[in-house]
């Protein structure tokens, strides 16, 4: 196995939006806290791929750029929101306080792609809900994921994906679904080997939030 030149279609926030949710439904597949917290992170790993912040010292993230240099909205207000910390605040509060809003707002980024679109939803239709527009377009990443896994030739989009993904525990879903048993350890393997090591932390600072967060539900 080894990383593929091959470019993925999305940014990785909206890939494990994709993945997290039901193909038809939209439901998502986690409980949302976890789903958001995986999103946090998705997003983070998106500006270090771009080049526009970085980790260092005590696993504080820095900008490296402005923030009018993101990419798009999300970027934008991620970067906004590190803007003023300057560089105090390690990556794993980074996530709790983007996972506040980055369900609402990857949401809104597929919607404006046109991949998932807004429903009424409860008793008298006074709420919404985001459902896919194609359960086979939404399939997507999965099955690429699937792909690539089995052919040995990751993309670094795919690999960042599945690094999420196994953070979260959607693994242990899509295995499931899939009948892949050894999907974790595929995961986990690839991960190990290949991923940027500013990747890898803060796929590890997601897998501790999560962590964290199943605690509170217990209690």
């Amino acid at each position: 196995m080894y990383p593929a030149t091959q470019q993925w279609a999305r940014p990785i926030a909206d890939e494990l939006w994709l993945l997290s949710h039901n193909e038809q439904s939209g439901r998502a597949k986690l409980d949302e806290q976890r789903v958001a917290i995986g999103l946090a992170g998705a997003i983070i790993c998106e500006l270090l791929i771009d080049g526009l912040v970085t980790i260092a010292g005590e696993q504080h993230v820095f900008l490296r750029y402005d923030p009018r240099y993101g990419r798009d909205e999300i970027a934008q207000w991620a970067l906004t929101e590190m803007d003023r910390a300057d560089g105090q605040i390690p990556v794993a509060q980074w996530i709790w306080h983007l996972c506040g809003e980055s369900s609402l707002r990857v949401a809104d980024r597929l919607a404006q792609t046109g991949a998932i679109e807004y429903v009424k939803s409860g008793l008298l239709g006074g709420s919404r809900r985001a459902v896919p527009a194609n359960a086979n377009v939404s399939a997507t990443p999965r099955v690429r994921m699937l792909h690539q896994l089995a052919t040995g030739q990751v993309d670094v989009g795919t690999l960042t994906l599945g690094a999420l993904a196994v953070a979260i525990d959607l693994d242990t879903v899509i295995a499931r679904d899939a009948v892949a048993p050894g999907l974790r350890n595929d995961l986990v393997f690839a991960a190990k080997e290949y991923l940027h090591q500013h990747l890898r932390d803060v796929a590890n600072a997601v897998r501790a939030a999560a962590t964290q967060a199943n605690m509170t539900i217990r209690r």
